[in-house]
């Protein structure tokens, strides 16, 4: 009986330290492929997008820095996912939104510009 082909996997790790933006404790992190931007979310109910950027031109060192914060994203409520989609109703292929939910059960959509 076969059950299965096992994969071979090779893992690549890159670390980087994004700066603090929550005050309470961080319950999702998602990294956007097109934009490369990084949002988080967490009990403090904020949102915070995060960008890398060059600051050593000669050895390409990058670091990431906050680019915005949206304080009490979900009214008194704590968020607890966030994530990347694509926007449909544009018809721009490269155009996506931030979408989170909070313990209310909402979801909001988000445009970041």
């Amino acid at each position: 009986m076969r059950l299965g082909r096992f994969l071979r996997l090779r893992l690549e790790f890159l670390e980087g330290l994004l700066p603090k933006a929550h005050e309470l404790a961080v319950y999702a992190v998602a990294w956007s492929k097109t934009s490369g931007l990084v949002a988080s979310t967490g009990a403090d109910g904020r949102i915070a997008l995060y960008e890398e950027r060059v600051v050593d031109e000669a050895s390409g060192k990058k670091e990431w820095t906050l680019l915005a914060v949206q304080d009490g994203a979900h009214g008194i409520y704590e968020i607890n996912h966030v994530a990347w989609a694509k926007r449909a109703d544009r018809g721009g292929q490269e155009e996506e939104v931030l979408v989170s939910t909070a313990d209310d059960g909402s979801v909001k959509v988000w445009t970041v510009q």
